[in-house]
């Protein structure tokens, strides 16, 4: 398989900060309109990363998910606790 340079330039997650110029019209989510189990994206706009910074959150550990079949499902409670860390 062919990777592409950017790929090999990765460095790992990134935060997205408040008027960096990186996606400027994201929508946030607050953590109280978060839902019960949320998908990834939800997760992303709390936390305000990209998915992929949420993908690796929950594949080193850092955040606990749960899998339904190929979906990837965060619960509210999960969150809290990665937050309050």
């Amino acid at each position: 398989m062919k990777t592409s340079s950017s790929m090999q330039d990765w460095s790992g997650p990134r935060l997205v900060g408040v008027g960096d110029g990186v996606d400027q019209d994201r929508s946030v989510l607050a953590l109280a309109d978060y839902p019960d189990v949320g998908r990834v994206e939800e997760v992303a706009a709390v936390l305000r990363c990209s998915k992929w910074c949420v993908y690796d959150l929950i594949n080193t550990g850092a955040l606990q998910s749960i899998r339904l079949g190929r979906a990837i499902g965060v619960t509210r409670r999960a969150l809290e606790e990665f937050l309050a860390v």
